[in-house]
């Protein structure tokens, strides 16, 4: 069978699913997963990478199976594992290519089903460094005899070098 797609996003938006009346799937994957035990039930989903570092999260809502899943890249048929779970409900996947395809296998290693809950969550973009990021973008302030505050972060700002900077002197 294909597996079902999937969205990531910012946010966790959930997707039910159940291993009850599912089957071991070894067409094409071959009889073994290495590095994640045996598996007697399994379902599949597919996502598209919108990071390099999404969280995978798994969360049993109901039934006595053990909670596994697994991350592949390739094409279904011909894939390669990436990372096992262990008895965790995330998995933090790292080096992933935003854009391309990416199979979730959700298993059971031993013979009883569960229902669970899956989302994929992107992390936070970085927050945009200030207008004033570069001194070619300075904000200009007036001198005067009395003070007039003028607000500035340093959040998300950029370091240069001497060598880097267009105005000779090192963070600005």
């Amino acid at each position: 069978t294909s597996p079902t797609s999937i969205s990531s996003s910012t946010t966790c938006a959930t997707t039910t699913g159940t291993l009850t009346g599912a089957t071991y799937t070894a067409t094409g994957a071959g009889a073994n997963f290495p590095g994640c035990g045996a598996a007697n039930l399994d379902v599949w989903y597919s996502f598209v990478a919108q990071s390099t570092n999404p969280i995978i999260t798994v969360t049993k809502t109901g039934g006595s199976g053990r909670r596994r899943f697994q991350l592949f890249t390739g094409t279904w048929g011909s894939f390669t594992s990436s990372a096992c779970s262990g008895n965790t409900n995330t998995m933090n996947a790292t080096g992933l290519t935003i854009g391309q395809t990416y199979l979730i296998r959700v298993y059971s290693n031993d013979t009883n089903p569960y229902d669970f809950t899956i989302c994929v969550t992107d992390p936070a973009p970085p927050p945009s460094a200030p207008a004033n990021d570069l001194c070619t973008n300075a904000i200009s302030l007036n001198s005067n005899t009395t003070c007039t505050n003028t607000s500035g972060t340093l959040n998300a700002s950029t370091t240069f070098t001497a060598t880097t900077n267009a105005c000779g002197t090192n963070n600005d």
